[in-house]
């Protein structure tokens, strides 16, 4: 590489870079000539001058739209900025190892684009930073430890994104983070605070979420883990399933859509006063889902809407709490004649039914898990 200090432009023989002096830093201000594979490894040797910027002087001049650019290597670069590689409609490869900070829509659109290299000490994934690459399999590394949030439709639709991430410090995922990412294998992420609606929808291999529900997360929204990604058929979990975060109080619309063949019981010992429609519709077979907290929900009609080849029970601890379910439920006998044939008929432990199903007949069960209150066995 030559660099002419008269006009600040670079070259190799093939490609022609015009540079700029901003931020305490040299950054990439156009592209004018070239095409192929732009490589700035000696770039500094053959110069004196380190690329650490292609950010907010620029607004993208440089790489945004460009249909020349095969691949792109550049160790010194530190920070990108907004929408700086859109559309950059011909770029299969960006290596930056260096970069840190990244504007929105800073890799949108990058259709031909298949991997992506940046630094581990990243800590934001920008607002539609890699959003529609369709073709993208790779991000490196895998490990981001300083990273703290994933913006809005970060990774939507890179429905070849092949990976596993590991974010000790990631507090939040905003929606539609991860919507559409079909070959998405998991994230461990145990101070997650924040899960935005569908995050994770369509994500049809995920594997594993660790913890599944962080005791720092503050609210589960409805359709944000579980809508529509059949997350049953390869998901792994070690921990048991057990949310017993106290700032937990609702759960969301479509909390269960899309769950098939995944019996694992769901424990909830969090003080839910609150489930939303649609929250566990169409529970698979086999599905149980226990609430253990003395708290007297509130249900959307259809929460529990053809939940029925599953099971729901209430475990109630106080007199208190049992008076107020008495009101609420249906007596044992008059839902089910057979009923008076169950081993829980009432008088021994079941307090009766609760019917929140917006009329298709699906019922969960309210027991008494005082002490001393009887047979343990639950028959529907």
């Amino acid at each position: 590489w030559t660099f002419d200090t008269s006009t600040n432009q670079a070259t190799d023989g093939n490609w022609t870079i015009k540079l700029s002096y901003y931020d305490n830093g040299w950054g990439f201000y156009s592209i004018t000539a070239g095409s192929g594979d732009l490589d700035l490894t000696d770039f500094e040797r053959d110069t004196g001058i380190k690329i650490t910027r292609c950010d907010s002087y620029s607004r993208g001049k440089a790489f945004s739209g460009k249909s020349n650019i095969k691949s792109l290597k550049a160790p010194d670069i530190v920070s990108v900025g907004y929408s700086e590689f859109w559309r950059c409609s011909a770029i299969t490869n960006i290596y930056l190892p260096s970069a840190i900070t990244f504007g929105e829509y800073a890799f949108n659109e990058c259709k031909e684009l298949v991997s992506l290299t940046i630094s581990s000490e990243a800590k934001t994934f920008s607002k539609h930073f890699a959003k529609a690459n369709a073709k993208m399999v790779s991000l490196t590394p895998t490990e981001f430890p300083n990273l703290t949030k994933i913006g809005d439709s970060a990774f939507y639709g890179c429905s070849r994104l092949e990976v596993s991430l590991s974010l000790p410090n990631l507090t939040t995922i905003d929606t539609h983070a991860f919507y559409n990412c079909s070959k998405f294998r998991g994230i461990y992420f145990p101070k997650l605070t924040t899960l935005g609606r569908q995050a994770f929808c369509y994500t049809l291999s995920l594997e594993k979420l660790s913890p599944l529900f962080p005791d720092t997360l503050a609210s589960i929204s409805g359709d944000s883990l579980f809508f529509r990604n059949s997350v049953s058929r390869k998901f792994v979990q070690e921990e048991p399933l057990r949310i017993a975060n106290p700032n937990i109080t609702v759960i969301g619309e479509y909390f269960m859509d899309g769950v098939a063949d995944f019996t694992m019981p769901f424990d909830f010992y969090s003080p839910i006063a609150t489930i939303q429609k649609y929250a566990f519709t169409a529970l698979p077979k086999g599905q149980i889902v226990n609430f253990y907290s003395d708290v007297v929900p509130t249900f959307a009609a259809s929460a529990m809407h053809t939940a029925g080849k599953g099971r729901i029970v209430f475990y109630i601890h106080s007199q208190k709490a049992i008076s107020a379910w008495k009101e609420r439920c249906e007596a044992l006998a008059e839902t089910f004649e057979s009923s008076k044939t169950a081993s829980d008929y009432p008088g021994k432990r079941t307090i009766g039914l609760v019917d929140c199903s917006g009329g298709s007949g699906t019922y969960a069960w309210v027991v008494s898990a005082t002490e001393g209150a009887g047979t343990t066995m639950i028959i529907k």
